[in-house]
């Protein structure tokens, strides 16, 4: 006696994309926070950590120091802006008026980087500069950084 195979109905392979699609679907949705939203962006970013201080270089190309802003809270820093879409005749003037593209790479929309600090830093000598397309940010640690501190206990 051999096995039979069955085929399944057109009814449940419907069925079985559905329920493939959607466990698709939320495993996208976990990975949400690793693709920007439509309309927005990711820039690059470096992180280091040197011996007295943290440094953030980001990739702002086109963007001026007012389209970015930078906050801390409890050890984590972000960094959110926007870069707006310039319209096509103040990228390329044209004698015509007409202008039509055969390729259009470069991003715009808004962008959000949160960024969990490994420790401390004084917060009052933060120090943010943006030159060449490069956003530098400079969070000098704090003096406990790093340093096992005994905490007493109570009877």
């Amino acid at each position: 006696m051999g096995t039979r195979l069955v085929h399944p109905q057109p009814g449940e392979i419907s069925e079985l994309v559905r329920d493939r699609l959607r466990r698709l679907l939320l495993h996208l949705d976990d990975l949400g926070s690793f693709v920007p939203a439509p309309g927005s962006w990711q820039p690059a970013v470096d992180l280091c950590e040197m011996s007295d201080a943290i440094v953030l270089r980001v990739e702002l190309p086109g963007l001026r120091p007012e389209d970015v802003k930078i906050t801390i809270r409890d050890n984590s820093l972000r960094i959110e802006g926007r870069k707006t879409k310039r319209k096509a005749n103040q990228d390329v003037p044209s004698p015509s008026g007409s202008l039509r593209y055969l390729c259009l790479e470069r991003t715009w929309g808004s962008f959000s980087r949160t960024f969990a600090l490994a420790c401390p830093v004084r917060i009052e000598d933060i120090e943010a500069k943006l030159a060449n397309g490069i956003l530098e940010v400079r969070l000098p640690k704090s003096p406990a950084c790093g340093r096992d501190v005994r905490i007493p206990i109570k009877e």
